[in-house]
């Protein structure tokens, strides 16, 4: 369909366009998919130190615990770390050309284009939203006599957007409002859309043209893969006149269809039958991303009401860009996954629980945001979210530690390179990032994906104050800009290294974006180890943990590809040096005196506590037995175990309980109280606190140092 022939050794047959494989059409360097899966297991057996593993479930008592030791193990490891053990630890190697490479491309393809939807969705609605009422936003609205019911405006909103297709509004006819109607008329629907301003069908309009303009995407995708291009559906115009006497000729156009799981088993089934088909197409190897927008629908559906928001909005804007981004690259994955001879290969130099983690992996990245979600993780994933928020936003010595993860780009990518990079951004270090951004997209996006996603539209429509969105903006933006000064020197280096070994300019930008992901680490799902992409329960004790996760990984990839020698003084780098300088210069940033340094017996014991505190640390729920350590040698300080990080509210509740029992507003009211609120807001609670305690102690001449205001003050132990 593309013009292209396509040639076929003899015996061979061609049964659909998928059949060539994406990795015969998008291969850099011609290849036939033969050559290329013969490249990985020759490269992966020249690099492996053993082969032979004994792939036969052990069934002795000792042998079930060992094998489920090693796949806990396993789970540490990221991806792209294997890859890189595959290639014998060599830039551009054939495991990282083949499979690495591809998924940074498209999980910067992702980031990019949902940054993108969210600048033209906003564009679309901030007019709007900006004269939305905040009760009108998040209470009942506005009542409809003609529904007997009150409608918010998100809901009036919601209908509006299933007015612009004959699917929508057909299913929006015959399915009602829950609790309320059993059906629909155009009459009664209209009486809800003559409410609406010519702003808010300017809006609509712009969201289903946003959806339109995925199309040709869709169809050249579908194409390449599938051979056909989708069914669409038609648009509807209409004619209508505004609340403010504008009379509006709409388009109409496409919008996802979401029925309320709550209102019928029917609705429920449909809601969770995708999760369920990806998870038995990932039990057989044939995972794919999801694709309801290119599916045909049925004639009519009766009893089955819409939900009423914009649900449908947020996960279809980010099913569209899921899709463009991974369908291709599964398919590549699938059909690698599913060789014999490659699994073969991995299972007998690196053993099942390998090939587990990266099946594991590519399944994670097809479910993407869809993951199936139940009431307790819900609830997990919100007291994880807010400890975070509590603990990092605006935090100002947490941002001034960041450069200390220089370490690891010299363990990386070699202190001869970095140095030189550090020397350009020093010399000129706008120019420098200009440069690098320009360059590379995935460096471009580095600052912003955290929060610049669809994610921020949903919080804007459900009514979220303008405290909480300007925190979710901007409270990690010092932390973000100076972690640039490591990031960008690392690239320039990683780069430099790259051209200085003959790479091309494409290789060269990919080889920099990777060893910035494998220095400083990644927040995409592509760059998540098996433990750290865990389900909510899993986060929990993995909250604040990449860091620890990334350095594991980088002193794992040493000990693998490296000689004994420089993965000692990786070691030494990266497990000792680095916890050590940071404790130094935490001391010296917070004013005051901790005590620690006052002489040499204390200064070992210290350095011996931090050292050994952040090797347990990079294991996971090893952070969990750091205090059992402390305790051993006599350095706890009376602190005792308080649970997993993500769980923080409840000792910090019980804490607070301590306080008002005691009956006195202080201190430690003052702090339990702060912190408290801020694990179940959000709000820098860490950093409020650190003020306070530098402003009481300006004022009662503890100290000088009018830093003490952003860093706080520390007394002797």
């Amino acid at each position: 369909n593309d013009n292209k022939q396509v040639s076929l050794m003899a015996g061979q047959t061609l049964q659909t366009p998928a059949e060539i494989g994406n990795i015969l059409l998008t291969a850099r360097d011609g290849r036939t998919y033969e050559e290329i899966k013969k490249s990985l297991i020759e490269a992966l057996v020249m690099n492996a130190k053993e082969e032979g593993k004994n792939t036969r479930t052990d069934n002795t008592w000792i042998g079930r615990r060992l094998d489920g030791l090693a796949r806990f193990g396993v789970a540490h490891i990221k991806p792209a770390t294997w890859m890189r053990i595959f290639d014998g630890g060599q830039d551009g190697g054939a495991w990282w050309n083949t499979i690495t490479r591809p998924a940074n491309e498209r999980a910067s393809f992702e980031s990019d284009r949902r940054a993108k939807a969210t600048e033209a969705l906003m564009k679309a609605l901030g007019p709007v939203l900006k004269n939305v009422e905040f009760m009108d936003k998040v209470g009942k609205g506005v009542f409809f006599p003609a529904l007997n019911t009150s409608l918010n405006w998100e809901e009036r909103f919601a209908i509006l957007c299933n007015y612009g297709n004959e699917s929508n509004l057909q299913r929006l006819m015959g399915g009602g409002i829950a609790g309320v109607t059993k059906t629909l008329s155009v009459g009664q629907i209209q009486a809800v859309l003559k409410t609406m301003s010519a702003a808010e069908f300017n809006a609509a309009q712009a969201i289903w043209d946003h959806f339109e303009s995925y199309r040709p995407e869709i169809a050249s995708k579908e194409l390449r893969v599938n051979g056909v291009e989708p069914e669409w559906i038609a648009a509807r115009p209409f004619t209508i006149k505004s609340a403010d006497g504008v009379t509006m000729v709409m388009r109409g156009g496409y919008f996802p269809v979401k029925f309320d799981p709550k209102t019928s088993l029917k609705a429920e089934q449909h809601a969770s039958s995708e999760d369920a088909k990806n998870a038995m197409k990932a039990a057989y190897s044939v995972a794919t991303t999801q694709r309801s927008f290119t599916k045909a629908r049925v004639e009519e559906v009766h009893g089955r009401p819409l939900l009423l928001n914009l649900n449908g909005l947020y996960s279809g804007v980010n099913d569209v860009i899921h899709d463009l981004a991974w369908h291709e690259w599964v398919i590549d994955m699938n059909r690698l996954m599913r060789s014999t001879s490659v699994d073969e290969a991995i299972r007998d130099h690196y053993g099942a629980n390998v090939k587990r983690e990266l099946t594991k992996w590519r399944d994670d990245i097809v479910a993407g945001t869809r993951k199936l979600d139940h009431g307790i993780e819900n609830a997990v994933g919100w007291a994880r979210k807010f400890a975070s928020a509590s603990a990092l936003t605006f935090n100002v010595v947490s941002a001034l530690m960041q450069p200390l993860g220089v370490t690891q780009s010299f363990a990386r990518v070699g202190t001869k390179w970095v140095a030189s990079g550090i020397a350009q951004y020093i010399a000129s270090p706008v120019d420098s990032t200009t440069m690098v951004q320009g360059k590379s997209t995935f460096m471009a996006n580095r600052t912003r994906t955290m929060w610049r996603d669809v994610n921020e539209l949903r919080n804007r429509i459900g009514g979220q104050t303008t405290g909480r969105e300007l925190m979710g903006r901007y409270g990690y933006f010092l932390t973000m800009h100076l972690q640039m000064m490591v990031d960008v020197p690392t690239w320039i280096g990683a780069y430099e290294k790259a051209i200085h070994g003959n790479s091309n300019e494409s290789t060269a930008i990919a080889l920099a974006d990777q060893a910035v992901k494998d220095s400083q680490g990644g927040g995409e799902e592509v760059d998540q180890s098996g433990i750290t992409r865990g389900g909510p329960m899993v986060k929990l004790f993995t909250a604040f943990y990449d860091f620890m996760n990334t350095q594991a990984n980088l002193l794992y990839l040493g000990a693998k590809t490296k000689d004994k020698g420089k993965a000692f003084m990786d070691f030494v780098m990266i497990g000792v040096a680095t916890p050590i300088l940071g404790a130094m210069l935490r001391d010296a940033l917070i004013s005051g005196d901790s005590g620690d340094w006052d002489d040499w017996d204390k200064a070992i014991k210290r350095m011996i506590t931090e050292g050994m505190t952040n090797l347990i640390g990079m294991v996971a729920f090893g952070r969990e037995f750091s205090q059992a350590a402390k305790a051993l040698i006599g350095e706890d300080k009376g602190m005792g175990y308080s649970g997993p990080a993500g769980l923080r509210l409840i000792p910090d509740a019980y804490k607070l309980m301590q306080q008002i029992h005691q009956g006195q507003v202080d201190d430690g009211f003052r702090k339990a109280f702060i912190t408290s609120l801020g694990d179940v807001s959000g709000i820098p609670a860490v950093q409020i606190n650190r003020t306070i305690n530098g402003i009481q102690a300006l004022s009662d001449g503890k100290t000088s140092n009018p830093m003490a205001v952003v860093t706080g003050y520390q007394s002797p132990h």
